[in-house]
């Protein structure tokens, strides 16, 4: 077509738009042709596209009421090979006009018959699987190391534990069983010893093996009650195969089953509980199909200049029924189809569907580097050592030295002496 006047900004989602009724309803934009049927143009059509019929241009920001007459050469070249000159219009790519893009009267437009669309990798937006462990070995303790075995035999050792949200880093305050919001594992810890450690006066016994909680994992109470800790999901206790720890948005930490090599360690103290992570969102890389293209105008408020109208606040209108505004295009419509074009997409793995005419995508969000998961505390230890001596000056201070509440005033007690 060689008759539209020169308007920069021109491009291939511009869309004729004629009047509905030019009688009836004059002025009124707001019919767009669905195809290049032979059928729909000319007399006796269903939308009587004539000769003389007055169109305008859709998404014509800058001159949004310049108007055009509908010409019988119009009609032609529209319905030419029945209708398919139509979609490379509605889909065409303009090249060797003024000014790059801009369409002057009198010159030819040059279309493509082929769709280039680009797809580039978003490197913020990815999926990842990961791989993380929990150890802790109750027998080597920073600060105190393989002392504990002594003080278990000389003194009195007591250790308790509660859960740690990995989201936000705020403990659980346990209720029962529990020791001021913590779950004992006194019981556990005094239960098993382990060999080569000296203990006694001057250090002259050696301990010895014993494996009666070989296997056990004390970590038993359901970690995550909803009550608790909201947004976090568990299936068992620290150590139960299955369980799940949401630490943010598609960032989720699953117990990893214990088979080989990952073998979940709970000997005598010593504890690895193995996860696997999943990061970020669709981890199965399924498609979303996104359409690609024109939008269509709706104008069912009768707005005499719609285009105008529907630029509001320097963006398109698109959730205001009440004025004219701007749709994605759907196929179902029928208005943009054009299975005569082809697409050419990048190597990203998204395709493009010819019958659709979408481009099927793989979209993740919400990704974390491994760094991220590093450091993410989820159970947390608490252990209180009483010494031999101490002990000793308990039990002939008269203090029931089994009471640890007794026992720990009793050490504060000469501590503030």
């Amino acid at each position: 077509m060689t008759r539209r006047a020169s308007y920069p900004g021109w491009d291939d989602n511009r869309e004729m738009i004629f009047e509905t009724d030019p009688v009836g309803a004059p002025g009124v934009f707001d019919l767009i042709p669905q195809d290049g049927d032979p059928a729909t143009w000319g007399p006796g059509s269903p939308d009587n596209l004539v000769a003389g019929r007055r169109f305008r241009f859709t998404q014509n920001f800058t001159y949004p009421t310049a108007e055009f007459n509908l010409t019988n050469e119009d009609i032609a070249r529209i319905t030419k090979d029945n209708g398919a000159f139509y979609d490379q219009y509605v889909y065409a790519k303009v090249i060797n006009g003024v000014g790059g893009r801009t369409v002057a009267i009198g010159e030819p437009m040059y279309f493509f018959r082929t769709k280039q669309v680009t797809i580039t990798n978003d490197a913020t937006a990815y999926s990842a699987r990961y791989t993380a462990s929990t150890s802790f070995n109750l027998n080597n303790i920073p600060g105190l190391g393989d002392k504990i075995e002594a003080y278990k035999h000389d003194g009195k050792v007591y250790l308790k534990y509660r859960y740690v949200n990995p989201a936000t880093g705020a403990p659980r305050f346990e209720a029962a069983p529990s020791t001021v919001g913590w779950v004992d594992l006194t019981d556990y810890v005094n239960g098993y010893s382990v060999a080569g450690v000296a203990y006694g006066p001057d250090g002259v016994y050696t301990t010895t093996a014993s494996s009666n909680v070989a296997g056990v994992n004390p970590f038993a109470v359901a970690p995550y009650n909803p009550r608790d800790m909201a947004g976090l999901a568990s299936t068992g206790a620290l150590g139960a195969a299955g369980m799940t720890l949401t630490v943010s948005a598609d960032n989720v930490l699953t117990q990893h089953s214990s088979a080989a090599p990952r073998l979940q360690v709970t000997n005598n103290g010593n504890f690895t509980f193995h996860w696997d992570i999943v990061s970020g969102s669709n981890i199965a890389g399924a498609t979303t199909a996104v359409p690609f293209g024109p939008i269509t105008l709706v104008n069912a408020a009768g707005i005499l200049n719609p285009v105008a109208a529907s630029w509001v606040g320097g963006t398109y209108n698109m959730d205001n029924a009440t004025d004219a505004y701007w749709e994605s295009r759907a196929f179902a419509d029928t208005y943009y189809k054009a299975p005569s074009l082809t697409a050419t997409v990048g190597t990203t793995g998204a395709t493009f569907d010819p019958v659709t005419g979408n481009v099927n995508m793989i979209h993740h969000a919400n990704g974390q580097p491994a760094s991220y998961f590093q450091g993410k505390s989820v159970v947390q230890l608490q252990v209180f050592v009483v010494t031999g001596d101490l002990v000793k000056q308990a039990t002939a201070a008269g203090i029931n030295v089994n009471n640890p509440e007794a026992l720990s005033n009793f050490a504060n007690s000469l501590r503030l002496q």
